[in-house]
């Protein structure tokens, strides 16, 4: 599945470390929006600064005018700001909020992040509200967080524990504490131990793990060095 244009927007902007103002962060991989916007988060507030520069409403009930004033809120000891408002319906305002709306996205502040969070509810334009929909277009970008595929989702993943792996604050994390750890690891269970003096009669040799999740076994070196530099192949 190709990836949505906002989706690729966002992490450009994040690696570029250079965020636009207006993010509409909607779709069904929750987990993976989640992941980002921490990210942004921690792009954009300063630790020990979050509760004067990010700002958390609940768009239900949310006037346009209350939003503004969160977002024209100065930032404090910071370079900027972070409005996150969690399902607040856009194109359900009525025509004097809406029009409130599209003042606020065509004079937008610099210093302020503002995402409107679609958690409960769907997001969807409606193209009768051409001024609305010219403005949201104009000034937000769209990013759908839609469900990955299998492969790409556990590559994701896999960076993302090894990350954490690195800055977990362990005394068994070597990469944070050089030398050897405090105790034992990589310790073989009862089971481990049986199975190496017990070897069950076979006449495979070789393994390697096939991107189908799957560890593949072969009898020659011929027959696995055949499978690694295939398609099939996961590298670790």
């Amino acid at each position: 599945m190709a990836e949505n244009k906002g989706f690729t927007q966002l992490k450009a902007d994040l690696k570029a470390e250079q965020l636009q103002n207006v993010y509409i962060f909607h779709g069904e991989e929750t987990y993976l929006r989640s992941r980002y916007l921490q990210q942004v988060r921690q792009l954009l507030i300063p630790a020990g600064f979050e509760e004067f520069n990010d700002h958390h409403l609940n768009g239900k009930g949310l006037s346009v005018q209350a939003l503004t004033e969160a977002v024209e809120a100065m930032p404090m000891m910071a370079q900027h700001t972070l409005v996150t408002v969690e399902d607040m319906d856009l194109f359900k305002l009525d025509e004097g909020q809406r029009n409130a709306l599209i003042a606020l996205l065509e004079d937008f502040p610099e210093y302020c992040t503002l995402i409107f969070l679609y958690d409960t509810l769907e997001y969807k334009r409606d193209g009768k509200m051409k001024k609305l929909t010219a403005a949201v277009a104009a000034r937000a970008t769209e990013v759908e967080f839609t469900q990955q595929g299998r492969q790409k989702m556990q590559k994701w993943v896999r960076r993302r524990f090894a990350a954490f792996d690195k800055e977990l604050d362990s005394p068994y994390n070597t990469y944070k504490y050089p030398g050897l750890p405090a105790g034992p690891i990589c310790c073989p269970g009862m089971d481990s131990i049986l199975a190496a003096v017990y070897p069950n009669e076979t006449d495979y040799f070789y393994f390697a793990a096939g991107k189908d999740g799957v560890n593949h076994f072969f009898k020659t070196y011929n027959e696995h060095l055949a499978f690694i530099n295939s398609d099939m192949y996961q590298p670790d």
